[in-house]
């Protein structure tokens, strides 16, 4: 082994001046596996500021590394990442990945060793989602909120955006409670702050159905899609989430819930307190429910609720303007895809919807970008015919 030249080639790596030779050098001998000991010690010394609390590398800490590196060097790819063997264990993955990044701005591995050309630069663009939502009050009035806009506040006597502009809209103060609406389409996300105080985060095609005002002992609202939920804590006032033949009971919390129409099943995950998840109203005599603790997800699959622990960067990855997968399936990641750019997605070869990927990238890639290191990564190939992917194989 020639340590004092890996650490060398390593250097020229991080200051980016390493010519497409000393590259190529470098990610043979990387490949090899005799230099893994020896990466561990340099990214601990090279990137041990993002973390000075955390050694060795755990692989939270590998993948938060790896997205401030992302965030840090937005730009695109200078050359595009090729398979990485699958010898190389998963944990050095991340590790390499958070030195091969440098510059590149993406990283996606597939479970194949498998590479192919990339998606034609002559394909039209896709752009990635941004703040868009529709605010339907109960009377029926539907208003287009501002896109130049991250978000809308609500309280008795007005509405108006986060950064304090009112919107023009009545306000009619009746006994009555009347149910509004705030929903995005695909290709958008909002924010919204409730009257209670409660934060929730919209993502692509999700509605958020909520009352005039909360009144008697509980607050109680309905998702569709996906929404990430801050909860304000009112003592004796429980707050509950329906979606999909579920609630969620919660006096003060913050968790995430994926509900989304053609998905299997109900994904809630919990990042900090404690809620109860419930199959069905809690009031009838056949109800279940699961209690979970911070970094647990209840899956509710036609009724049965099991809890698994998970990463919450990865189930709330969208919330920070990234995809995470782990193990992710083609069809789920196309799903994710197709209601982010708002695009149509059509297999032409359907044993490709099981093939599973790993990876990282931020949202906010033009789609070609996410395609092309999709078809880098494994035996899959792109074509997109105005807003539809087609996905084949190489």
């Amino acid at each position: 082994m020639d340590e004092n030249r890996f650490i060398e080639l390593f250097d020229r790596y991080y200051q980016r001046q390493a010519s497409q030779p000393e590259k190529d050098e470098w990610l043979t001998m990387l490949h090899s596996g005799q230099y893994d000991a020896l990466l561990q010690g340099l990214i601990d010394q090279y990137y041990g500021h993002f973390a000075p609390t955390q050694s060795p590398l755990t692989s939270n800490r590998e993948r938060k590394l790896l997205e401030e590196i992302l965030s840090n060097y937005p730009s695109k790819a200078e050359t595009p990442i090729k398979a990485l063997p699958r010898f190389i264990r998963y944990k050095w993955l991340f590790r390499a990945a958070a030195v091969l990044t440098i510059g590149i701005g993406l990283f996606f591995m597939v479970r194949q060793d498998k590479a192919g050309a990339l998606l034609s630069s002559d394909k039209p663009e896709i752009q990635p989602g941004y703040n868009q939502a529709t605010l339907t009050l109960g009377n029926g009035t539907k208003i287009n909120l501002d896109s130049a806009k991250a978000g809308i506040l609500i309280n008795d006597e007005d509405i108006h955006y986060d950064d304090g502009t009112k919107i023009q809209v009545p306000i009619h103060h009746s006994p009555l409670i009347t149910y509004n609406s705030l929903s995005t389409p695909k290709g958008g996300q909002y924010q919204i702050i409730l009257s209670d105080g409660t934060k929730v985060w919209l993502n692509a095609a999700s509605i958020l159905k909520y009352p005039s005002r909360f009144s008697g002992n509980k607050r109680e609202v309905e998702i569709t899609g996906e929404a990430f939920f801050d909860v304000a804590q009112i003592k004796g006032k429980a707050f509950i989430v329906k979606s999909k033949g579920q609630a969620v009971y919660v006096l003060g919390t913050s968790f995430n819930i994926s509900s989304y129409e053609g998905e299997e099943s109900v994904r809630t995950t919990l990042v900090s307190g404690a809620i109860q998840v419930a199959n069905g109203e809690i009031s009838l005599p056949t109800y279940s429910y699961k209690v979970l603790k911070p970094g647990q997800q209840a899956i509710n699959t036609n009724g049965e609720i099991n809890v698994k622990k998970v990463d919450v960067e990865t189930a709330t990855a969208w919330l920070h303007g990234k995809f995470i997968f782990e193990n992710e399936t083609l069809g789920g990641i196309m799903r994710q895809i197709a209601r982010w750019y708002n695009v149509e997605v059509s297999f032409m070869d359907p044993s490709l919807v099981a093939e599973t990927f790993e990876g990282i990238i931020t949202r906010y890639s033009n789609i070609s970008e996410v395609l092309n290191m999709l078809e880098t990564a494994g035996d899959v190939k792109f074509s997109i015919s105005g807003h539809k992917v087609i996905v084949g194989r190489k």
